[in-house]
């Protein structure tokens, strides 16, 4: 039982577009996080 190319593909695009949206998450909350203690409302 061998797996077809094209459904590795799928999966290790999906696992990648997953990382990729943590990134981009973590980086929007630092940026809103930096923007927000400049102006003094940091929590």
């Amino acid at each position: 039982m061998s797996i077809p190319d094209h459904d590795i593909a799928q999966r290790e695009h999906a696992q990648f577009v997953s990382v990729l949206r943590e990134a981009e998450l973590t980086n929007c909350q630092r940026f809103t996080y930096r923007s927000r203690r400049m102006r003094g409302e940091a929590h």
